[in-house]
C-alpha cells in the first residue's frame, strides 16, 4: 500500500459542496460494516476518573452483595448452626460441579464462582453479580475461567469499553499480542465509537512495530468509524503525530483537510496546527502532484486578473507610452512564465506566495464553515454528562438533552451526522427503547430497510432482551414488509423470555389469524398454561370465545367455552354476559337457547344485585322479541312487586331517624332500585335498548377489565380498543391498560 493518502480537492468551496459524499467523512456505511453493535464515546481527558468511579461503585456492590449473603446465612441458621449433613452435600454438590467441569471441558470453578454464576445464569440482567463475578475471576488469575465470563458478560454488555480493554490487556500477558489483536477486533465492532478503545488498539499496533501501510489502514478504520465524534480530538492527533514521525508531510495535508471540516471540541487548535504546517514546509512537499498542478493554476489566474484590475485603474490618469502600461506588460509576462506542468521548485515567488495563500484561504474557508457547525452544537455537547454505557438510570435533564439534540442533528445535520448521533444516543442511553424506537423509525424514513432490522436486533437481542413493547414493534414492522417468519420469531422469542406477558400471547395470536392460521390449539394451550395468572387466563376465555363466534362463525363452541368457564369460574360476571351476548347473535335466533342463559345465572351463586340486573334483561327481552305473552305477563307483575318493594324501601330511607338511615343505607347496597332509581320503571321507559343495558351495567365485562388494567398502571390505549361497536363495547370492554413489558391490565 502506498505511502500516500488519496489526494483530496484543493478547492474549499468544492470540498464544502462534496462534505455530503465524502466517503472519509461520511460514517454510514462504516457504521452498517464496522458497527454491528455500537460504541462508547468517551472524553479521553475522564476517563481515569470514570474507571475509577466505576471500580468503587463495583466494590460498594461487592460489598453489599456479601452483606446480603451474610444475613441470609444467618437468618437460616449459618454458622455453627448448620449441620454436618448440609455441609457435606453441599461438598457434594461443588464436587459434581466441578466433575461436570472437568467432562465438558470447561475450567475448573471455586464455590464462590459456581455461586455468582448461579446468579448470572438466572438474571442476565443483574449487573451487580456481573461485575463481582469478574472480580473474583480477575483474582483467581485463571486465563479460560476469565474468557468464560467475559466472553458472557460482553455479549450482554458490549458497550463496556472497559473491560474490552481489561481482556485485551490480560490476553495480550498470557498469550501474546496476536491473542489481543484479535479482543480488539472484537472490541472496535462491539463499541466501534469508543475513542478508548480505538486509542488502546492503534497503540498496540504502533508499538509492536507492524507495516506501516497496515498502521495506516488502523488509523483510516478509526477515523471512518468514530471521526464524527465531537471529541475524537485524540484519534485525530494520533494519526497526525505518526504520519509527523514517519514525515509523510502529504497525508498530514489531507488528514488536516478532512479534519477541519468536522465539528471537533478543539478545532481551533486543528486550525492553528494546520495553518503551521503550510507556513513551514514547501508546497511541493505537502501537496501532491496533480493538487500542486491545480494549485498553480489558481494561482496564475488570482495574479493575472489582479494585474489587469491594477492597469485598469493606473489607465485612466495615465498618457499612452508611460508606465501604466509596461506595468501591465511585465505582469502579465511574469505569470505566463510559470508553467503549470514543469518543476514545482522552479516556480517564481510571486506565484509560490500566491499558491501558498490561496492554500491558507482554503484552509480558513473550512475553520469558518466548521467554526460555525461548533457553535450550533456546543450547548448540546456540553450537556452530555455521560456519554458511556452505565447501569444506572440517566437523569431527566440528560434525557431531555438527547431528545433535542437528535431533532436538531435530523433536521440540520444531514443523514450521516444524525446517524451518527443516534449511534452515540443509543450507548448512553441504551437501556431506553424510546431512542431505539426513534432510531428505527428515522431509518425506516429513509427507507433504510437493512439498518432498521440491524439496530432492532441489536436492541432486542442484546440491550432489552425483555422488554415486550419493542418487541412487538419489531414484529409489527416486519409483518409491514411482509415478512410474516421473521415476524413470527420475533414475537416468539419475546413470548419465551416472558411467558405470562398478555400482551404478546394478544399479539401471537392476532399475527397468526392475519396470516390465516388456525388458532383453535394455540387458544387452548394457552388457556391451560399453568404459569399465566387467572386473569390473564380469563381474558383469554374471552377472546376464544369472540374468536370462534365472529371468524369461525361457531356460535355452538363459542357457548361451550365460556360455560365451561363458568363452571371454573362461576363468580365471573363478564362471562355470563358474553355468553349471553353470544346468544343474542345467533341467526335465527332462538328464544330457548337465551332463556337457559338467564336460567343459568338465577341457578349461579351471583350476588342478588347482579341477577336483579339480568332479571331486567330478561323481561326486555321477553317483551320485544318472546312469543310467549303469559311468560311475559309473569315476568311483569314480578318487576311489579319489585318496583314496589323498591319504592317502599326509598320512602323509609327518606322517615328513617339518623341511625336508621345508616342500616338502610347499607341494605340498599344489595338492592339495585335504591342502586340505579327505577331501573324496572326504565324497561317501560323511552330508553333504547342498548342504553338501558349501559344504565343497567351491561358492559360491566368491559368496565371489570378496564378496573383491573388500570389497577395494574399499564396502557394500551395506543393499539386502539376493541370496544368502539356496541357488541364489544358493551360485551367486553375495550382495552384500555395494556402495558406490553408486564403483560397485564
Amino acid at each position: 500500500m502506498s505511502d500516500e493518502v488519496s489526494a483530496q480537492p484543493v478547492n474549499a468551496e468544492e470540498q464544502l459542496d462534496s462534505l455530503a459524499s465524502d466517503p472519509s467523512i461520511s460514517t454510514t456505511e462504516n457504521i452498517k460494516s464496522s458497527v454491528t453493535t455500537n460504541g462508547i464515546n468517551d472524553d479521553a481527558t475522564t476517563q481515569e476518573h470514570i474507571s475509577t468511579t466505576e471500580t468503587m461503585e463495583t466494590e460498594v456492590a461487592l460489598g453489599d452483595s456479601v452483606q446480603a449473603v451474610n444475613e441470609t446465612e444467618a437468618s437460616n441458621g449459618a454458622g455453627e448452626d448448620v449441620s454436618s449433613s448440609t455441609k457435606t452435600g453441599e461438598e457434594a454438590e461443588t464436587v459434581a460441579a466441578e466433575e461436570d467441569a472437568e467432562s465438558s471441558g470447561k475450567p475448573k470453578r471455586s464455590a464462590e464462582v459456581e455461586r455468582l454464576w448461579a446468579l448470572v445464569d438466572k438474571n442476565r440482567q443483574d449487573f451487580a453479580s456481573w461485575t463481582q463475578l469478574i472480580m473474583v475471576v480477575e483474582k483467581e488469575g485463571v486465563l479460560e475461567g476469565l474468557k468464560e465470563v467475559y466472553d458472557e458478560f460482553l455479549l450482554y454488555y458490549p458497550f463496556c469499553y472497559g473491560y474490552w480493554k481489561k481482556l485485551a490487556d490480560f490476553v495480550a500477558s498470557n498469550q501474546g499480542n496476536e491473542a489481543a489483536y484479535q479482543v480488539y477486533e472484537e472490541a472496535v465492532v462491539a463499541v466501534g465509537l469508543s475513542i478508548d478503545v480505538w486509542a488502546a488498539f492503534l497503540e498496540l499496533y504502533i508499538a509492536t512495530e507492524k507495516p506501516s501501510e497496515e498502521i495506516r489502514a488502523l488509523f483510516e478504520r478509526a477515523i471512518n468509524t468514530c471521526g464524527l465524534e465531537f471529541k475524537s480530538d485524540r484519534i485525530w492527533d494520533m494519526y497526525i503525530d505518526w504520519e509527523v514521525k514517519n514525515n509523510q508531510l502529504l497525508n498530514i495535508t489531507q488528514i488536516y483537510r478532512r479534519l477541519l471540516a468536522i465539528p471537533t471540541k478543539n478545532y481551533t487548535i486543528h486550525y492553528e496546527n494546520a495553518k503551521e504546517h503550510v507556513e513551514k514546509h514547501e508546497l511541493w512537499e505537502i501537496l501532491s502532484p496533480e493538487d500542486m498542478k491545480a494549485l498553480r493554476v489558481r494561482a496564475n489566474a488570482s495574479l493575472t486578473s489582479n494585474t489587469e484590475g491594477e492597469g485598469e485603474e493606473e489607465d485612466k490618469d495615465a498618457p499612452p507610452g508611460t508606465a501604466g502600461d509596461e506595468v501591465t506588460t511585465t505582469a502579465v509576462d511574469t505569470t505566463a512564465e510559470d508553467d503549470v506542468d514543469s518543476d514545482p521548485q522552479t516556480m517564481s515567488e510571486v506565484v509560490k506566495k500566491a499558491a501558498k495563500d490561496l492554500l491558507l484561504a482554503d484552509f480558513e474557508l473550512l475553520a469558518t464553515h466548521n467554526e460555525k457547525e461548533v457553535k450550533l452544537r456546543w450547548a448540546f455537547e456540553e450537556a452530555i454528562k455521560r456519554p458511556y454505557f452505565h447501569s444506572k438510570p440517566l437523569d431527566s435533564t440528560q434525557l431531555k438533552n438527547w431528545r433535542r439534540y437528535l431533532e436538531f442533528e435530523m433536521a440540520n445535520g444531514g443523514e450521516d451526522r444524525a446517524i451518527f448521533l443516534f449511534e452515540r444516543c443509543v450507548i448512553a442511553c441504551a437501556q431506553y427503547e424510546e431512542f431505539w424506537l426513534k432510531y428505527t423509525t428515522y431509518l425506516e424514513s429513509l427507507s433504510r430497510h437493512t439498518d432498521v432490522r440491524n439496530v432492532y436486533t441489536r436492541a432486542c437481542r442484546q440491550h432489552l432482551p425483555y422488554k415486550a413493547s419493542i418487541h412487538i414493534t419489531w414484529a409489527f414492522y416486519e409483518e409491514r414488509q411482509g415478512n410474516f417468519d421473521e415476524a413470527l420469531a420475533v414475537i416468539s422469542n419475546i413470548e419465551m423470555q416472558t411467558t405470562d406477558n398478555m400482551c404478546v400471547l394478544n399479539h401471537k395470536l392476532n399475527l397468526l389469524r392475519r396470516h390465516g392460521d388456525d388458532l383453535n390449539d394455540l387458544f387452548t394451550s394457552y388457556i391451560d398454561k399453568k404459569e399465566l395468572n387467572a386473569d390473564c387466563v380469563k381474558l383469554l376465555t374471552s377472546k376464544y370465545s369472540r374468536y370462534l363466534l365472529k371468524i369461525k362463525g361457531d356460535a355452538d363452541k363459542a357457548g361451550e367455552v365460556l360455560k365451561d368457564a363458568i363452571t371454573k369460574n362461576p363468580l365471573h360476571e363478564p362471562f355470563y354476559t358474553q355468553l349471553l351476548d353470544v346468544e343474542y347473535q345467533r341467526q335465527p335466533l332462538d328464544e330457548d337457547k337465551v332463556l337457559a342463559v338467564f336460567e343459568l345465572v338465577n341457578a349461579s351463586s351471583l350476588s342478588s344485585e347482579i341477577k336483579q340486573k339480568f332479571y331486567s334483561r330478561r323481561y326486555e327481552f321477553i317483551d320485544d322479541l318472546g312469543s310467549d305473552v303469559t311468560r311475559l305477563y309473569s315476568l311483569y307483575q314480578e318487576l311489579e312487586e319489585n318496583m314496589s318493594a323498591a319504592s317502599k324501601d326509598k320512602k323509609r330511607a327518606h322517615s328513617a331517624t339518623p341511625s336508621d338511615k345508616t342500616v338502610d343505607a347499607k341494605k340498599a347496597k344489595t338492592s339495585m332500585y335504591t342502586n340505579n332509581g327505577t331501573a324496572a320503571a326504565g324497561a317501560y321507559s323511552s330508553q333504547s335498548y342498548h342504553q338501558q343495558q349501559q344504565a343497567a351495567n351491561y358492559g360491566s365485562s368491559g368496565q371489570d377489565w378496564n378496573s383491573y388494567y388500570q389497577q395494574q398502571g399499564m396502557d394500551y390505549s395506543q393499539y386502539g380498543a376493541y370496544g368502539q361497536q356496541g357488541y364489544y363495547q358493551q360485551g367486553y370492554g375495550g382495552y384500555t391498560g395494556y402495558d406490553y413489558n408486564t403483560g397485564y391490565y
